[in-house]
């Protein structure tokens, strides 16, 4: 019966932490494996653990079991999930103070249940306990959470310290707990109040990442405006210019429409098409194309498009975004594109070569936006997913870009193959 108590009580743990560590990671693969390896894990977890309560001294088994089960959670952390090691720590270090935090409360709500029955009680106070932090993480902080892992950085080097000193202070404060049997009172106020100052400085935490967070959207909103303001003010400029052009053409428009017709009348039909084909083109040259209904994505796709062709890069551009979208921003959609072509000419400038191209596909369909932009380019490196600028001092281009697709639920791919380039993004309009 003590190693059916034993095994249920490492399994319950074991399965607890890996639950509260995969629903805020950022997880590698497809969810069989993940699910495979850490049930190897939980599984290797407690076979080790018998093995030590069975050939060791019972007074060191709590002990050998935490570090068996830090060592496979974080094993497991490497194995499935893409996170940085400074983000795994601080799960890994936070969810086994919550699991010693749950153990605490349930041992205490356990010891109102007669004897006999107060170690099933116990389990099922974990369980319960286990399931309801799953899914309030899931429910409420899992967003937050990921989007702080993705703007946050050196901050959580003093996050991970935080939740390393906690964790100790918890070991510590269960270890004494444990020894000292005669101040049951005393102890249990002292835990308590730890575990109270936890919380206050998580939370202390989370208001500090979130104000990161907060900041950070307020300058990509910024540099998206910013940025849809310069495409304008550029579309402004080749209107006046095309003005000014027509201007100047339109006191010889007369002369040259009775040459036109005398050349017409003559038989001179080449010479008439030859004025008309350069009036045409003349039109043409100073007027904004028209490459979807909504104008703020038009604007920067004429824009960066002119910017494209006069730096000798073949440029295709499909797109179908229409003029008002439910629950997506404009401007900050138009942020996405110009961002991605910008990376687009700046692939091709950096890659040299003959013929450079850039090919833009985008579609709104059933409240779904889907963009694509293939380019040519050189070597690509790549740091947690986003493809490292080749700009001076670096770029935030494919960081923008994420940014603003997870903003809207959705997701954005970054990917190299055979010196082409390929963004992917899909967002949620709903």
């Amino acid at each position: 019966m003590q190693y059916f108590n034993l095994f249920l009580r490492t399994f319950e743990s074991a399965a607890g932490i890996a639950g509260m560590l995969l629903v805020l990671s950022k997880h590698r693969g497809n969810f069989k494996t993940r699910c495979i390896i850490f049930g190897i894990a939980i599984l290797t977890a407690c076979a080790l653990l018998m093995a030590v309560y069975t050939f060791a001294d019972k007074a060191v088994v709590p002990s050998i079991g935490l570090a068996i089960l830090i060592v496979l959670m974080l094993g497991g952390l490497l194995i499935t999930t893409t996170d940085k090691l400074q983000v795994k720590l601080f799960n890994l270090f936070t969810f086994l103070s919550v699991y010693m935090l749950i153990s605490f409360i349930s041992e205490s709500l356990a010891i109102f249940v007669p004897n006999p029955e107060r170690e099933y009680f116990y389990f099922a106070f974990r369980a319960v306990l286990f399931a309801s932090a799953i899914f309030l993480e899931h429910r409420f902080v899992r967003k937050p959470f990921r989007r702080m892992v993705y703007i946050v950085q050196n901050e959580w080097n003093f996050a991970v310290v935080i939740a390393a000193a906690f964790f100790i202070l918890n070991v510590l404060l269960s270890s004494y707990h444990m020894m000292d049997q005669y101040n049951l009172t005393y102890n249990n106020l002292m835990v308590t109040s730890a575990y109270v100052l936890m919380t206050v400085v998580y939370l202390c935490i989370f208001v500090f990442l979130q104000n990161v967070v907060l900041r950070y959207e307020k300058e990509q909103t910024h540099a998206a405006v910013t940025l849809q303001l310069s495409s304008l003010e550029r579309q402004i400029a080749l209107q006046k210019s095309a003005a000014e052009d027509v201007r100047r053409s339109r006191h010889d428009l007369r002369h040259n429409c009775m040459v036109t017709i005398g050349q017409i009348t003559s038989g001179d039909y080449d010479g008439a098409v030859r004025f008309l084909k350069q009036f045409t083109d003349l039109v043409e040259a100073y007027s904004i194309k028209s490459y979807c209904m909504n104008n703020a994505i038009n604007c920067v796709l004429s824009s960066f498009a002119e910017k494209a062709e006069k730096a000798g890069i073949s440029v295709e551009i499909k797109a179908n975004i229409p003029e008002k979208l439910l629950k997506i921003d404009a401007v900050e959609l138009a942020s996405v594109f110009a961002n991605a072509f910008e990376n687009a000419i700046e692939g091709c400038l950096s890659a040299g070569g003959a013929s450079p191209f850039i090919t833009i596909s985008a579609d709104y369909s059933n409240s779904r936006v889907l963009l694509s932009v293939k380019n040519t380019c050189g070597y690509v490196e790549f740091e947690d997913g986003l493809a490292v600028s080749t700009k001076p001092g670096g770029g935030t281009g494919t960081k923008s870009i994420s940014f603003f697709v997870q903003k809207y639920h959705g997701i954005a791919d970054f990917f190299s193959q055979d010196n082409v380039f390929v963004m992917q993004a899909f967002l949620l309009d709903e």
